[in-house]
C-alpha cells in the first residue's frame, strides 16, 4: 500500500503507509517503534518522516538522527537522508540542502535553516547539546542503554509536539529495544507509543533472491531467521558469543592472499586438542575518506597436529622459508603459551621461536604476545566491536575459524565461555580474539588514532 505525501510546491511522492500514517500522528510525545526485518524499508521510512517533521516545524532550528556508530552514520543514515531528500522531495544538494560528512555530522537545510544533527549511540557524552524537536534512532537494539536515555532527554523542545522515532531489527530479548517495542501492533495509550512491524518479504524494492539468501544465512538459526525478516522479538540462542559476527557482519572473502608489505601476524591458542592458529595481517582501508585499520585473516591450522612442532611445521609448509624466511612475522596469543613444560625446559612462544629462527631459517620472529590474558568480556567487544565496525575480512578456507565465530556461546547469565566436552571450535576464536585485542586494545573505534583525514592546507 501507498499513500502520497506533499511537498510545500505541491510535489507529489509516494510513500510507504505506515510512514504516512506516522506523519499524520502529531500526538505530543508519541513514540513510534517500527520493528522490522533486513531490507524491509525502516531506515528510507524513517528518513522520510524526519524530513518532514522539520518542514512542520520550521521555527525549531535542531533535530538528531543517531546511529549506533559514527560509521553507520556516515555509511548509512546520510545517504539515505540525500537520498529521501532528492527522490521523495525533490531537493538538490548545494541549492536546498549542505551535508558536512567529518567532524560532527550534520546536514543543513537551506529553506528553512534547520540542522539535522548526527549523532553516534557510542558515545553517550557527545549525546548532549540542544534541545530538539524530534529524533530519529535507528538499529537500536544495538545501541548501549545509555544511549536511550541521553539522547531522549533531548527531545524537549516547547514549541513542537516532540515525538521520537526508533527503527530496527529486534535483537534477542531482554535488551532496552525490546522492552520499549515488544507489544502488540498498533498504539497502546498507556505508554504513548505506537509499534510497526515490516516484513522483509513485503518491500517490493528488494529483490526475491535477498529474501532467499537470508532464509540461507540464518537456517543454523530459526530464531534469529523469524526475527531478521519478521521484525518480531525472538529468544536468540543463548549467550552467543560473537553476536555481531553471527547477526551482522559475516565478512567472508575468497582468494585473501599475503601482502609481502605487511607483516604476519600469528596467534595461537594453546589448548592441547586441537592446538590452534590462525595467521592475518594488519592492512588498512579507507572508509567515509578516512584510513582505517582492516585484519585479512589468511589461514589456519587443521586442528589434526600431534604437538607444537607438527603445528608450526603446518605454518612453514604455507610460508615456505625459501620465500618467507626473512619476513617480519610477530606471535601473538594464548598467555599460558609463557608457562613451563614437564616436556621442555622452554615455554610454548621459546619453542616456537626457537624452532623457528635455528632450525627452520625465518630470522624475523618476535613474541610480542601478552603475559596475562584480558578478561573474556572486554576481550568478547572488543572482538565484536571490530565486526560492527566492518574491521575484519576472513578467507573462505578458514571454516574452523568460521564455524567457531558462529558456534561459540556464554554459559547462561554469565560472561564465560562454554567449552562442552570435546569441544574443537572455541579456540580458534580465541586464538584470534587474543592477538586483535593485543592490536588494538588502545585504539578508539568511534574515532580512531589511525583514522586521518589527508588534505592540503593552503593559504
Amino acid at each position: 500500500m501507498t499513500a502520497t505525501a506533499q511537498k510545500v510546491e505541491e510535489r507529489h511522492a509516494e510513500i510507504p503507509w505506515w510512514v504516512f500514517d506516522a506523519i499524520e500522528d502529531r500526538t505530543k510525545d508519541r513514540r513510534f517503534y517500527v520493528t522490522k526485518g533486513l531490507g524491509s524499508g525502516g531506515t528510507y521510512g524513517g528518513c522520510i518522516w524526519h524530513v518532514h517533521k522539520c518542514l512542520e516545524t520550521p521555527g525549531v532550528k535542531f533535530s538528531w538522527a543517531v546511529a549506533p556508530t559514527y560509521l553507520q552514520v556516515v555509511d548509512t543514515l546520510i545517504p539515505t537522508f540525500c537520498e529521501v531528500m532528492q527522490h521523495i522531495f525533490g531537493w538538490a544538494e548545494g541549492d536546498d540542502y549542505a551535508v558536512v560528512r567529518s567532524g560532527r555530522p550534520v546536514i543543513y537545510l537551506l529553506r528553512t535553516g534547520q540542522e539535522i544533527q548526527f549523532r553516534s549511540a557510542q558515545h553517550a557524552d557527545r549525546l548532549v547539546g540542544p534541545t530538539i524537536s524530534h529524533l530519529l534512532g535507528t538499529e537500536p537494539g544495538l545501541w548501549p542503554e545509555i544511549a536511550f536515555e541521553k539522547s531522549a532527554a533531548r527531545v524537549r523542545h516547547r514549541d513542537a509536539a516532540c515525538q521520537v522515532f526508533l527503527e530496527g531489527t529486534p535483537e534477542g530479548l531482554g535488551d532496552r529495544w525490546e522492552q520499549l517495542a515488544n507489544f502488540s501492533p498498533g498504539i497502546d495509550e498507556e505508554r504513548n507509543a505506537w509499534r510497526i512491524v515490516l516484513h522483509s518479504a513485503d518491500n517490493p524494492f528488494v529483490s526475491a533472491s535477498y529474501n532467499r539468501n537470508l532464509g540461507i544465512t540464518y537456517a543454523h538459526d530459526p530464531a534469529k531467521l523469524e526475527a531478521y525478516t519478521k521484525g518480531t522479538f525472538t529468544s536468540f540462542t543463548k549467550g552467543t558469543a560473537y553476536w555481531n559476527y553471527v547477526d551482522r557482519h559475516p565478512l567472508v572473502t575468497l582468494g585473501i592472499r599475503p601482502d609481502k608489505a605487511l607483516p604476519l601476524i600469528w596467534c595461537w591458542d594453546f589448548n592441547r586438542s586441537p592446538l590452534a592458529w590462525i595467521v592475518m595481517q594488519r592492512g588498512f582501508q579507507t572508509r567515509a575518506g578516512m584510513r582505517m585499520p582492516c585484519f585479512r585473516v589468511l589461514f589456519e591450522s587443521s586442528g589434526n597436529s600431534k604437538g607444537l612442532l607438527e603445528a608450526v611445521g603446518e605454518f612453514m609448509a604455507r610460508l615456505p622459508a625459501a620465500e618467507w624466511g626473512q619476513h617480519r612475522i610477530e606471535i601473538y596469543g594464548d598467555a599460558s603459551g609463557f608457562f613451563g613444560s614437564h616436556k621442555s625446559p622452554l615455554c610454548d612462544y621459546s619453542q616456537i621461536e626457537s624452532y623457528m629462527r635455528q632450525k627452520s631459517r625465518y630470522t624475523n620472529v618476535s613474541v610480542l604476545a601478552q603475559r596475562a590474558n584480558p578478561e573474556v568480556r572486554p576481550r568478547l567487544e572488543r572482538v565484536n566491536a571490530l565486526f560492527a565496525y566492518e574491521m575484519v575480512q576472513i578467507e573462505a578456507s578458514c571454516s574452523r575459524l568460521r564455524s567457531g565465530l558462529c558456534r561459540t556461546a556464554l554459559k547462561e547469565g554469565t560472561w564465560d565461555i562454554e567449552k562442552p566436552t570435546r569441544d574443537m571450535w572455541t579456540h580458534y576464536p580465541d586464538a584470534f580474539g587474543y592477538g586483535v585485542y593485543a592490536l588494538t586494545q588502545d585504539l578508539d573505534f568511534e574515532i580512531p588514532a589511525e583514522l586521518k583525514v589527508y588534505g592540503l592546507s593552503t593559504r
